[in-house]
């Protein structure tokens, strides 16, 4: 599958995300990840059905590196896989048991080889600003310069859960992101995940704010489009845009598109995204 693609669907955009339905979880956590190794792209869903009485399904997530807790594009492509492979026809909201949690999603609209999706994933907060001497914001930045050529940073923020740096920055400075050495990010110790290099929208009519998703802890360079990211960046942006629904783009190499809704009583993050179907077939493993 490619999620989160525009409205073009076409090849060449999107997150690609890799599917694996299983009928019960008889396959050990090495296994999993050589297959993960062997599709090697940057996520692979491992799904079974979740034991009686429990409903949904069960889902593990793996790099071709590491297992990760969450992920939101593997979650839409197995969404669309269930409900247009292996769900009844006529079920249109599902369940799927994570690491990170219960993550609900239901299904929107589907057509030939695509599903959008709707996504219930948990809400993230970030720290203010870190404050100049933290270790974390001078190493960071000093990274950032040297590997994506950011002088002009606004915010440096963390996720509560020690997961993710934000790096807002302005339109200009977004645009003009030179990948190099992304790896040097990596080296900067008090985060465990990714940097996300995000910021505002302008007046033209196009999305709220857009974003760029660096993981090389996590064997990633660069995500192509990363759904669980926007956990952290929708309630951001919804404080400082004052929205509880706003349009995304991650502006990588192949692009994506996502719609977010802010649910403030119940902390969580409406994630939706259209999944389109790249291939299908038997896998033959020992």
């Amino acid at each position: 599958f490619d999620s989160f693609v525009p409205s073009s669907c076409k090849l060449g955009t999107g997150n690609p995300a890799a599917v694996v339905y299983m009928g019960s979880a008889d396959v050990d956590n090495t296994w999993m990840q050589m297959v993960a190794a062997e599709f090697n792209l940057s996520e692979t869903a491992f799904v079974w059905d979740n034991p009686a009485p429990a409903d949904g399904y069960i889902i593990r997530f793996f790099t071709p590196t590491i297992e990760m807790d969450l992920c939101g594009h593997a979650t839409l492509a197995a969404s669309a896989a269930a409900f247009l492979y292996f769900s009844p026809p006529d079920i249109t909201s599902t369940s799927f048991h994570a690491p990170a949690g219960v993550l609900g999603t239901s299904l929107v609209h589907r057509e030939d080889g695509t599903a959008t999706i709707a996504m219930n994933l948990p809400w993230t907060d970030v720290s203010d600003d870190l404050p100049a001497d933290a270790p974390l914001r001078r190493g960071i930045l000093t990274a950032a310069r040297t590997s994506l050529g950011l002088d002009d940073v606004l915010s440096v923020c963390l996720a509560h859960d020690g997961s993710d740096v934000l790096l807002e920055v302005s339109n200009a400075a977004f645009d003009a992101i030179d990948v190099g050495a992304v790896a040097d990010l990596a080296l900067v110790p008090g985060y465990t995940r990714g940097v996300v290099v995000c910021c505002r929208g302008t007046d033209d009519g196009g999305p709220h704010f857009r974003s760029r998703f660096f993981a090389p802890k996590s064997g990633i360079p660069e995500d192509p489009v990363t759904g669980s990211a926007h956990c952290m960046l929708a309630p951001y942006f919804g404080d400082i845009l004052g929205k509880d629904e706003m349009e995304a783009r991650q502006d990588s190499n192949r692009g994506g598109e996502l719609v977010c809704t802010l649910d403030r009583e119940q902390r969580s993050v409406g994630v939706r995204g259209v999944a389109a179907v790249r291939a299908a077939g038997r896998l033959l493993s020992p």
